[in-house]
């Protein structure tokens, strides 16, 4: 019994880890005032999401992951702590992620391979843009 502990402990965990990449892909209420910071990192898991969905050809999944981003890329300007570096910046770039979210969704519609590979390499580094540089 107490060797079992410790897998149904991981077994317990597993969903929730799964879970909270799932919470990526749901619409955020519009009006709501998110961190910078987080709509980053969301930014991330819904382009990663769609990129694990197009490698099984989930192709509901790239849309709906790409729908997901579009709305995430429009709240970036919204938010209250752009970083001061960013702020000038942060409104053309999210809309410029934005059209490209929009563009994925329709490659996955029409389940294009090419250009939805293509289009998900940008977009990985136009999310990469909105991080502060390291010092």
């Amino acid at each position: 019994m107490t060797r079992s502990l410790p897998l149904f402990a991981v077994l317990l965990l597993l969903p929730g880890c799964c879970l909270s990449e799932r919470q990526a892909l749901k619409m955020l209420p519009e009006g709501l005032v998110v961190p910078y910071g987080e709509l980053v990192e969301r930014a991330k898991k819904q382009v990663s999401l769609a990129t694990e969905a197009f490698y099984v050809d989930d192709w509901a999944e790239v849309k709906m992951a790409a729908l997901a981003l579009e709305q995430t890329a429009r709240f970036l300007p919204k938010a209250p702590d752009v970083p001061k570096a960013f702020q000038k910046d942060v409104p053309a770039k999210a809309d410029d992620l934005a059209k490209e979210a929009v563009q994925l969704a329709n490659e996955a519609q029409a389940k294009d391979v090419t250009a939805s590979n293509a289009r998900l390499q940008t977009i990985h580094l136009k999310i990469r843009a909105f991080h502060a540089p390291v010092k």
